[in-house]
């Protein structure tokens, strides 16, 4: 019986370890992703492309877009360089939470005025089937604070989550995508917020330099309620507010595992049954 016990409590403990050994830090930091100053653990892929990794028992899903060409400072689909390339955008889950990383040269205290075009928000569109239908169900929302601090959106903070339809998002106004940008004023967000932390990353990443800004996100999934149960993927997408460079990554809603109690629940009768008959 004291093997058993012991055994029992090795399994608890080692369940729990293994939870706290998925989690991630917001903190605007990469190094949790399995990342320096690659665009994968494993290497830059060209700088651009799309898949997934494993990095310490997590699946991790990218996109990768870092590419500037021609006159004009081209990204996807307008231009305007390095100041406005989504360069990359990482997703992946743990227990309890989702996790969001983007990697973008667009300075996050870009006011929108004179031609300048601030942050947008991250866009969550849940589907099943072969292809998205482009329905954006949740809104993260980015700082858009102009006044006071300076740097005012670089930190660690606290942000609402928007239920929505389509109708609560601005849309590209330039480039005739069907990308949404940011949420509309005048919104009211779900009791559940996100933590966001916004860092100015390192001055090289990938194959080239320049200024990076790192957005790190979690939200709850227990905010997503039957999002989660009905749907079999998941897109996120962001840009700014001009939509010059739209990133999105596909990624696959989580299957809920039982809890450990439910687990243990199931383990421990068979293994005190097995104790019993070896006792006879």
């Amino acid at each position: 019986m004291k093997k058993l016990l012991t055994l029992s409590l090795a399994l608890i403990s080692g369940l729990g370890l293994n939870s706290a050994a998925n989690a991630i830090t917001v903190d605007g930091g990469l190094s949790d992703w399995g990342l320096t100053n690659q665009w994968t653990p494993s290497g830059n892929v060209n700088g651009q492309g799309a898949g997934t990794y494993q990095y310490n028992g997590l699946n991790i899903y990218y996109t990768v877009e870092d590419y500037i060409s021609g006159n004009g400072g081209r990204v996807d689909p307008g231009y305007g360089g390095q100041a406005y390339d989504a360069e990359a955008l990482y997703v992946t889950w743990d227990s309890t939470n989702l996790y969001i990383a983007l990697v973008t040269g667009h300075d996050p205290n870009t006011k929108q005025a004179g031609g300048d075009y601030a942050a947008g928000d991250f866009a969550l569109n849940f589907w099943n089937g072969t292809s998205p239908d482009s329905n954006y169900e949740v809104g993260i929302r980015t700082p858009h604070q102009f006044s006071g601090g300076n740097p005012a959106n670089i930190g660690l903070f606290t942000t609402g989550v928007y239920q929505t339809t389509n109708g609560d998002w601005l849309k590209d106004p330039f480039w005739h995508t069907q990308a949404v940008t940011s949420l509309k004023g005048g919104l009211t967000p779900m009791s559940e917020k996100a933590t966001m932390s916004i860092q100015q990353g390192p001055e090289k990443m990938g194959a080239g330099s320049g200024q990076h800004w790192i957005y790190e996100v979690s939200v709850a999934k227990s905010v997503f309620g039957a999002l989660l149960k009905n749907n079999d993927e998941l897109n996120v997408s962001w840009t700014m507010n001009c939509a010059n460079d739209v990133i999105t990554v596909e990624d696959d809603v989580p299957v809920d595992e039982p809890p450990v109690w439910a687990l243990l629940g199931l383990t421990l009768p068979a293994m005190f049954w097995r104790r019993r008959r070896s006792v006879r």
